[in-house]
């Protein structure tokens, strides 16, 4: 039977309580105090987990410091996209839970999971062996607690979705399967989130059949858990659906409460960019979907998300292309971008290809 990975923090805030520990009551409650904090305010987030690692540092409770360093590592890879400066404590902490105090710490797993995070989104095509290689230790000692599995499906399937491996659309159907026993809303709907972008992209007849539904059920849960950037993202893919179905005018009112409501969001601000795209190819408006691109480099270059960027510029030589236009000098951008990955010869790889259909070469 698979263990909670949170008895240990009931059991010492049961302790604290017996001994009249206020100051360890506090620490093993700052939890719920985070959790309480929308997903769209991350800054507020990082504060309450370091003010919580401080105290724990303070009273000497290696565990919670660890395990409140897991939550401020979590926050600054997705709510603040910080990847490089969370590699580094992820690093630190693996190491640090790799010592025999930590032989038993749950959360052991979920820093190795943060690790392999931090690299998926820094470059996960050139990390791409050593990252297969934790998922399948990662995933080897996943079921010893009850939320592991689904954590480990979350992040396999992401992580398959970004080097574009078409088994991301079986690994998001395993990890919807996960989210629903585990009965977790941020799961659940994640894991729509994550089969509405895996559909479109790899399994688009399949898509045009289960977007709509997938996308209207994801939203509602996103909603139950006052996910702004991920309700953004559901309507966006609702808008698709709606246009695929020739229904127009509802198709154009997702469109609008998608990016209303996206522009309402803090930096940054590009949860719902890759749908806009698809809905305006979709529409056959190569221009405007064009427009999107090149505003989703805007803001991934001023997050430092270099891969995304390199992604992103690569989807726009393409668009290029397909308009008929010269792709040289956005070609010798993304060489510029792709210089500073470790997956270099992959962007090469693409791009030669692309040139070669373009009838010119551009390399200098």
């Amino acid at each position: 039977m698979a263990l909670d990975s949170w008895q240990w923090l009931w059991d010492f805030e049961d302790r604290a309580r017996r001994e009249g520990d206020a100051s360890r009551v506090r620490l093993a409650t700052f939890y719920e105090i985070a959790e309480r904090i929308p997903h769209d305010s991350p800054d507020e987030q990082l504060a309450a987990y370091e003010a919580a690692r401080a105290l724990a540092i303070q009273l000497g409770e290696r565990w919670c410091e660890l395990f409140y360093e897991h939550w401020v590592i979590e926050v600054m890879i997705f709510g603040k996209q910080q990847p490089r400066q969370a590699l580094d404590r992820a690093v630190r902490a693996v190491f640090e839970t790799s010592k025999p105090e930590f032989s038993a710490f749950p959360q052991r797993l979920d820093l190795q999971m943060n690790l392999a995070s931090a690299y998926a989104v820094i470059d996960p095509i050139g990390y791409e062996t050593e990252l297969r290689a934790l998922f399948a230790h990662i995933e080897a000692g996943c079921d010893q607690f009850c939320d592991g599995r689904v954590y480990y499906c979350q992040l396999w399937g992401y992580f398959l979705e970004r080097i574009e491996d078409p088994g991301a659309v079986d690994a998001g159907y395993r990890y919807l399967e996960a989210a629903e026993e585990s009965g977790d809303d941020h799961y659940i709907s994640d894991a729509f989130a994550l089969l509405c972008a895996a559909l479109v992209e790899f399994d688009p007849t399949n898509a045009r059949l289960q977007l709509r539904d997938l996308a209207a059920t994801g939203e509602a849960g996103a909603r139950r858990e006052a996910h702004n950037r991920r309700i953004a993202s559901f309507l966006m893919w609702r808008a698709l659906a709606a246009r695929w179905d020739g229904q127009e005018s509802e198709a154009k009112r997702f469109y609008r409460q998608a990016m209303t409501l996206q522009n309402r969001l803090p930096p940054p601000r590009a949860s719902a960019l890759f749908g806009a795209m698809e809905f305006h190819l979709a529409g056959g408006d190569i221009e405007k979907a064009l427009q999107i691109c090149q505003a989703k480099i805007r803001i991934l270059h001023a997050h430092k998300l270099t891969f995304f960027v390199a992604d992103c510029r690569l989807k726009k030589c393409r668009l290029l292309h397909q308009l008929g236009r010269d792709i040289s000098q956005d070609a010798k951008r993304l060489r510029r971008v792709a210089a500073k990955l470790r997956s270099k010869e992959h962007w090469e790889k693409r791009l030669g290809e692309l040139e070669a259909l373009a009838g010119g070469e551009t390399h200098e």
